[in-house]
């Protein structure tokens, strides 16, 4: 290999990388007034998801890194300007529940889009690599009452000597079931 060709090959390597962006959030729109009261009962698996490289989380407890994925239901209440409650339900009973705290790991957006922080992770198990990723879920409703999440987020590390970088935007609906009961 010539030398000129080996200085290719080897920024190849430097610069491996991955960019997923699923498109069908162009199309969506945020309902301002029902995301700034948002109180309702949607279905926690997704009923469209967006794919590219990486696809779409298929339960909102899973985009939002929730040990619910098997939940029915998921209850979204905008306790303040400050606070958002996430619950999880089956049958009735609450699987898992969640308050995000503006400034601790809720961000509102001036369109009332809710961005919720999700814990950056590193690790290498048994591989030859290490890496850490992280990112955010931003959750509204859109004009047609139905809840709807963009997954956003990347991570870094090596292989073996090569660096590699991710990143990925992609997009969920939820449908909405009926309006969350009282909080208790």
């Amino acid at each position: 290999m010539t030398p000129g060709r080996f200085l290719i090959a080897c920024l190849a390597a430097v610069a491996a990388g991955c960019v997923s962006v699923g498109t069908l959030e162009m199309r969506e729109e945020v309902d301002p007034a029902a995301t700034r009261n948002i109180r309702g009962a949607y279905r926690n698996n997704a009923d469209t998801r967006s794919k590219g490289e990486f696809v779409a989380s298929p339960t909102l407890a899973e985009a939002l890194d929730l040990p619910a994925r098997d939940a029915d239901w998921a209850y979204v209440w905008r306790l303040s300007d400050d606070e958002v409650l996430v619950r999880f339900v089956t049958a009735g009973a609450t699987v898992y529940q969640r308050i995000y705290r503006r400034g601790v790991d809720l961000q509102v957006m001036p369109d009332q889009k809710l961005v919720f922080a999700i814990t950056t992770r590193c690790g290498g198990r048994d591989s030859p690599g290490f890496a850490c990723g992280g990112g955010t879920v931003t959750l509204f409703v859109s004009p047609t009452h139905q809840l709807v999440a963009i997954e956003s987020g990347g991570g870094a590390g090596v292989l073996g000597v090569v660096p590699m970088a991710i990143y990925s935007r992609q997009f969920a609906i939820y449908r909405p079931v009926l309006d969350a009961p009282p909080i208790r």
